[in-house]
């Protein structure tokens, strides 16, 4: 990808920067306007809703992918052709196409993570509280092994499959998540 001669690692703090500057956004202008409407968007509601996020991040990188195996010198094989001068000159498409999917999931970040961390403190017994949060950074840990497990597919030309897949997982995880847990925000919940 072209990247005009920022380094590839700028692009990815995006993330964090629409972390920072999303979450105020949320919950000093979304959260009241939903409670003046009346819309109940309660814990459930909030990360279901960080996981379509997330999801929709992850169909993009594989639209984008597509993108980038459709634009020349090398197609879908980036830097191996000898179009490419030895790996120096890259397909011809911009590297800022890519913000979208890290500012996407920055949003939904403040959705899932914010919500649920908050969520299973609030929700857990005083004496149980360091437990709870020890589980929620161990599910993290299952997740990068889940992710590892994908690593094979993480190569050209399959990176679109890679995204795709992972899209089509989330959103499966996405619909089974709210039907397990939309009771949640059925009942009144006392934060404690």
């Amino acid at each position: 990808m072209v990247n005009s001669g920022v380094p590839n690692d700028a692009i990815k703090s995006t993330n964090p920067l629409t972390g920072i500057f999303f979450y105020p956004f949320v919950q000093k202008i979304v959260y009241p306007w939903l409670r003046r409407r009346h819309i109940n968007f309660k814990s459930a509601a909030r990360i279901t809703f960080g996981f379509f996020l997330l999801t929709a991040a992850l169909a993009y990188a594989a639209g984008l992918q597509q993108l980038i195996y459709n634009s020349g010198p090398c197609y879908d094989e980036p830097l191996k052709c000898p179009a490419s001068d030895n790996g120096r000159i890259p397909n011809q498409i911009s590297m800022f196409l890519q913000i979208p999917i890290y500012s996407i999931g920055g949003m939904a970040e403040v959705f899932c993570l914010t919500t649920g961390t908050e969520h299973a403190y609030n929700q857990a017994p005083k004496s149980m509280r360091s437990i709870i949060q020890s589980f929620s950074i161990a599910m993290a840990g299952v997740g990068a092994l889940i992710a590892m497990a994908f690593t094979p597919l993480a190569k050209d030309p399959h990176l679109v499959i890679l995204y795709a897949v992972l899209a089509g997982i989330l959103m499966a995880a996405t619909i089974v998540f709210y039907v397990c847990f939309r009771s949640i925000d059925k009942r009144e919940i006392e934060i404690l």
